[in-house]
């Protein structure tokens, strides 16, 4: 997938997946409020912590040149955790 748009368009029906298969109630957040929970931190930590696996992850991957054919899931779930950073601005952490 080398064009932008594309790798977009995939970005956003990975976070439909990934939402239906994490949200069972009305809180859009609800994993990483349940990871804020279960660390005592903040959503935005919760958060962080899961993007941090999938950098080092990457970045692992990048540095060993093995399992290359990952490189394109890890960056897109590093995109779509970012997006729901971003989604994150402004909602409080009730």
């Amino acid at each position: 997938m080398n064009n932008p748009i594309l790798v977009l368009a995939g970005c956003i029906e990975l976070y439909k997946s990934k939402n239906k298969e994490y949200q069972n109630t009305k809180d859009k957040f609800e994993n990483f409020t349940k990871g804020a929970e279960l660390n005592q931190c903040t959503r935005e930590q919760a958060l962080w912590g899961y993007v941090t696996k999938q950098i080092v992850s990457l970045a692992s991957i990048i540095k060993s040149g093995k399992n290359r054919e990952k490189i394109g899931e890890k960056a897109r779930d590093i995109i779509v955790y970012m997006a729901i950073l971003e989604a994150m601005q402004g909602v409080n952490d009730d």
